[in-house]
């Protein structure tokens, strides 16, 4: 089984060349290396860095992290109910 590294290792290239990107075109916000060594699954990215490389490929944040919880089909609706259902529970507790 794969780990959520090697995950979001394969979603963050898929999400990049589906983009049309390089590397190299994260010059802005990381070095090649970093992108490289996020997408070989030896780096994960903080949750700023997470903003910023979804920035330079006009995604939500939350589009790679999930794209790296999605598999097969049918997956990305049940990620969704659950992210619904969760966000409606906290958001009716009054903190």
């Amino acid at each position: 089984m794969q780990t959520i590294r090697e995950r979001f290792a394969k979603a963050l290239r898929k999400v990049r060349t589906a983009r049309g990107l390089t590397q190299d075109d994260f010059w802005e916000v990381s070095g090649r290396t970093y992108i490289g060594a996020l997408e070989q699954g030896t780096k994960s990215p903080t949750l700023v860095k997470l903003e910023e490389l979804a920035g330079v490929m006009q995604v939500h944040p939350v589009t790679l992290l999930a794209a790296a919880y999605v598999g097969k089909k049918g997956d990305l609706e049940k990620l969704l109910e659950t992210v619904r259902r969760e966000v409606t529970e906290i958001n009716q507790v009054k903190a």
